[in-house]
């Protein structure tokens, strides 16, 4: 996806006001690293969009279902992948004030691209060496807990 284009129309005239935006997209395979994470269906998407003084903050959620091979077995696998979109945005005007560390993207002719946003909020979350919930367990050691990673066990 190279653009995920959105009219703000309304909500840039009245400080406080919101919209939302609830879509599914589908997207290229994403690359972390040297693993490759194909979407097996349309991403779900959900921010709210909030026109502060400064800008338009970007809040919300991704979700998707993604299909890569095992670190270690290399079997093709299914796992969720879920992230949190956070982003900001501002006008020409608002963006000479922004301090340089500060992540900004532009408003443009009244439109925002939330694909830079969605992105990151996967790659973020995407783990560099996936495994299987079976590879998993099997080096875990005995009454050891499941790792925050196993969160990615399979849907299967």
């Amino acid at each position: 996806m190279d653009h995920y284009m959105v009219e703000l129309g309304p909500i840039l005239d009245v400080i406080g006001s919101e919209m939302r935006v609830s879509d599914n997209v589908e997207l290229e395979p994403l690359c972390v690293g040297d693993e490759q994470f194909t979407f097996t269906k349309p991403v779900t998407l959900e921010v709210t969009l909030t026109n502060t003084s400064a800008g338009v903050v970007g809040s919300g959620r991704v979700r998707a279902t993604v299909s890569t091979a095992c670190s270690r077995c290399l079997e093709v696998f299914e796992m969720p992948l879920e992230g949190d979109i956070e982003a900001f945005y501002v006008g020409p005007v608002h963006a000479a004030e922004m301090p340089e560390e500060q992540q900004v993207e532009p408003i443009r002719e009244g439109r925002i691209d939330l694909a830079p946003a969605i992105m990151t909020a996967l790659v973020v979350e995407a783990p560099f060496a996936p495994e299987t919930a079976a590879e998993l367990d099997r080096w875990m050691p005995p009454g050891a807990g499941l790792p925050p990673l196993a969160l990615f066990r399979t849907l299967a």
